[in-house]
């Protein structure tokens, strides 16, 4: 017997979020076409592509998505309820399925192992960016959890985190919109390139980048090191202005 293994809601994109609609929509026990799940996916009102002559559904950019997923549904369904979906016996866009099987939510399992593995992903997060986030920052905002006192425990006993570098990339780019505003309030304190709880500067041409970046809102208290680095860069440019 062919036993799907891989769970159908799992990952993210645009095949997923087909997925996650034709289920929800066959979970209503009506007939529904690609077509309305399109419409759904794209805000269009229902019954656009049949009120639409020059709009044709398989020509839309991820039409091949759709198809793909509308599979792996109705496969899915009929693995754990043989012969609880049916179709209209139409091709094309007048294609249509009906869920008729006993339980309102027979994916649940599937549905909730996704719920749950994102949460285990969002905590491995939290625990990883304690070695981009200020340590003060990271601390205040999981005090009196049992997240921050594992994070403290494993960088105590040497545990390795995530860092950022000049030889990686920093990928949670959608936080720097947080550090502007922060740094421009005045509540920017330490920004560290080190492992959570070991925060010492590292002069680079980026850090000092950055800091420039932010002009007057941005003082070095330490290290003089540094103070002198970023004065030196300063009077250099005020020289370029004569």
């Amino acid at each position: 017997m062919d036993m799907t293994t891989k769970n159908i809601f799992a990952g993210v994109g645009v095949r997923t979020t087909f997925v996650n609609i034709l289920y929800d929509e066959l979970m209503k026990r009506e007939f529904v076409t690609l077509a309305d799940v399109m419409c759904i996916k794209r805000r269009l009102p229902k019954g656009y592509y049949d009120n639409n002559p020059k709009a044709t559904l398989s020509s839309e950019m991820y039409y091949g998505d759709l198809k793909k997923a509308s599979s792996e549904v109705v496969k899915a369904l009929k693995q754990v309820s043989p012969g609880c979906v049916e179709d209209n016996g139409k091709t094309g866009k007048g294609k249509a399925f009906k869920y008729s099987g006993k339980s309102d939510d027979p994916l649940a399992a599937e549905r909730q192992a996704i719920a749950q593995k994102r949460i285990e992903d969002y905590v491995a997060f939290c625990k990883a960016s304690a070695g981009i986030l200020p340590s003060s920052w990271f601390s205040s905002y999981f005090e009196n959890t049992q997240l921050l006192l594992d994070t403290n425990r494993e960088a105590e006993s040497g545990a390795s985190h995530i860092r950022s570098s000049l030889e990686q990339n920093l990928t949670n780019i959608d936080l720097l919109p947080v550090f502007n505003r922060a740094i421009t309030d005045r509540q920017f304190f330490r920004f560290s390139y080190q492992p959570f709880g070991q925060e010492q500067i590292e002069p680079n041409r980026e850090l000092r980048g950055r800091i420039l970046m932010y002009g007057d809102n941005l003082e070095i208290v330490s290290p003089q090191s540094l103070r002198e680095q970023i004065k030196d860069i300063l009077k250099k440019q005020m020289g370029q202005y004569g």
